[in-house]
């Protein structure tokens, strides 16, 4: 394109699928206004927080949100607990269980 303002004069169409978890499956086209189609995959995209080393590149922004794939393929982390825990909250349970029964027994 001769200017980046050519862009905007272009009627190329995009299209890419939709949001899903699988983030390393890509299928889109790119069909210019001549009619020309060229297929997207997974080398033609830019994940977030990308520099560019050298170069220029024409971007599109298709996810934005949670509708990210990495967003998508992010799971909540697991809970850790560990033994001191545990016994400290089984104590915790005893005890309170002790004074409900005292305070029953004394009233």
């Amino acid at each position: 394109l001769p200017s980046d303002s050519a862009v905007l004069e272009n009627k190329d169409f995009v299209f890419a699928e939709g949001a899903r978890k699988e983030i390393y499956d890509f299928v889109g086209n790119y069909e210019i206004h001549t009619g020309h189609l060229e297929p997207l995959t997974l080398e033609n995209t830019m994940w977030a927080n990308t520099v560019l080393a050298s170069g220029q590149a024409l971007v599109m922004v298709l996810y934005v949100g949670l509708e990210t794939r990495t967003m998508m393929n992010a799971s909540s982390p697991r809970t850790k607990v560990g033994k001191f825990e545990h016994e400290l909250n089984f104590l915790s349970k005893v005890l309170f269980g002790a004074l409900l029964v005292f305070a029953f027994a004394l009233t």
